[in-house]
């Protein structure tokens, strides 16, 4: 199902931000990790910022990508902004009680 939707909805940037995150919960890491580089480069993310994200995949594989992704995020959490992702990531590293703090601050905002 997911090729079909690349098939369909392939320039669209959000289209690879919904197949990482299907390919994180079924398990398939490289799945998850090629639909996340691919969406940022969609959206033109920094080479410098991409470089950062591969070599966080070199040193800890997708852990490492969430783990910068979530700092990514937080560093740019102005006013709530970014919170519902940062609690999203949490929880899927398993950072429970950051994910509820977060989850509250984005339904707060």
């Amino acid at each position: 199902q997911m090729r079909r939707v690349i098939e369909v909805d392939a320039s669209i940037p959000l289209t690879y931000g919904i197949i990482w995150r299907a390919s994180h919960a079924k398990g398939d890491r490289e799945q998850a990790y090629e639909a996340f580089m691919k969406m940022l480069r969609m959206v033109g993310t920094k080479e410098e910022t991409l470089k950062d994200y591969e070599a966080a995949h070199a040193q800890k594989g997708w852990e490492g990508i969430l783990a910068a992704n979530l700092e990514f995020q937080k560093a740019r959490n102005k006013n709530g902004s970014a919170a519902y992702t940062i609690a999203m990531l949490s929880a899927v590293l398993g950072q429970r009680e950051q994910a509820f703090q977060f989850l509250d601050e984005a339904a707060r905002n």
